[in-house]
């Protein structure tokens, strides 16, 4: 048997099944909400604290937060766009910067009380 009679009969089948799935919403809930919102509201909170106690005019670090958490909001999903299989979408970005803003209130909420217990003690 000759090697070329040999190779003209194989035959290769090559099938590829790709399955789209829409989600359930307690799966967006638990990916959007969960992961999102709450990851960026620790980034929130951080950036906040940050800005609060390395600025000198702390309302300036504090007026500068907003926009700096929607800037890294809009950078992660930007960045996103490049990973294959990954889209960018603005309800993203809307999600992101809400959990920012959610932990931003939340450092200030905990600063005040920080600051009304320590003007009760002295």
């Amino acid at each position: 048997m000759h090697i070329s009679n040999f190779i003209d009969n194989i035959y290769i089948k090559v099938e590829k099944t790709i399955k789209v799935k829409l989600y359930t919403s307690f799966y967006m809930f638990v990916r959007k909400i969960l992961g999102h919102f709450s990851l960026f509201a620790v980034l929130g909170f951080g950036l906040m604290a940050t800005s609060v106690f390395l600025t000198k005019p702390r309302c300036l670090g504090v007026a500068l937060c907003p926009g700096l958490g929607f800037l890294a909001a809009a950078f992660c999903e930007l960045f996103q766009s490049f990973v294959p299989g990954r889209y960018f979408a603005i309800s993203d970005i809307c999600v992101n910067f809400a959990g920012t803003v959610v932990g931003m209130i939340a450092f200030l909420v905990v600063a005040a009380l920080i600051l009304l217990i320590w003007r009760i003690i002295n």
